[in-house]
């Protein structure tokens, strides 16, 4: 029996850094040094992280679990732009100024004291895809983040501080959909392509890389389908 791999979703932990202005309390001499602007985004990927687990009650069980979760924290810096109120509602825009990403990988393998050498080849190349995806994600993070700045975000809620949080998770919303696309949903496709190509005799090397060329070729695929869609009729206008 091959090893079951246990989806995951992709945790989004949202936390807030207000912009504040501090005042001045004495002047200070200009710096000789150069200074270097902050960038807009910053993202620290933390190791793949990994863990095994033995199963203690089942010795003669031959089933191995892949458990891993792509996690995404940002961290937004932004600006109020206001708020308002109607029909009892909070509405506050923001504009997201900065966003300081933290990624990371755990993944947890389970596995009974017997196994045979067909579960652990399995496991391996789970572990391989995975890794990978989370390698290149780190670029997908960035160009996530960037989509968001100097963008405005909106959030309702009965209090104002509920509307603030509302704009606040948004933001954060945004980034985490496109990371999800580029490393969740991906392993997801690559996983079912290779247990298809693995089924049909493939060796696992092979196998991953043609998996993972399947994923890019749907891709292209998906991109031809929205340029050349349908267009709306007349009366839709």
């Amino acid at each position: 029996m091959k090893p079951q791999l246990i989806k995951s979703i992709l945790l989004v932990a949202v936390s807030t850094i207000l912009a504040s202005c501090a005042s001045k309390t004495a002047e200070k001499p200009a710096s000789t040094e150069k200074q270097v602007p902050e960038p807009a985004v910053a993202i620290t990927a933390k190791p793949v992280f990994l863990q095994k687990k033995d199963f203690n009650k089942a010795k003669n069980a031959k089933n191995v679990s892949v458990d891993w979760k792509f996690h995404c924290y940002p961290s937004v810096l932004y600006k109020i732009l206001g708020t308002t109120r109607e029909n009892g509602v909070f509405v506050t825009q923001i504009k997201v100024q900065k966003v300081r990403l933290e990624l990371s990988l755990p993944i947890t393998i389970t596995q009974p004291v017997k196994f045979d050498m067909n579960e652990i080849e399995h496991q391996q190349a789970l572990l391989t895809i995975c890794s990978e995806v989370y390698k290149k994600g780190e670029k997908v993070a960035q160009k996530a983040a960037e989509s968001t700045i100097d963008q405005v975000f909106v959030g309702r809620a009965s209090t104002e501080d509920g509307a603030l949080s509302d704009a606040i998770n948004n933001a954060s919303l945004a980034i985490g959909k496109i990371y999800q696309a580029e490393t969740v949903d991906q392993v997801n496709f690559v996983v079912k392509e290779y247990e298809s190509l693995i089924a049909k005799g493939t060796k696992p090397q092979p196998a991953i890389k043609k998996a993972f060329e399947l994923y890019e070729e749907s891709k292209k695929t998906a991109k031809i389908s929205i340029l050349i869609g349908p267009h709306p009729s007349p009366e839709r206008l």
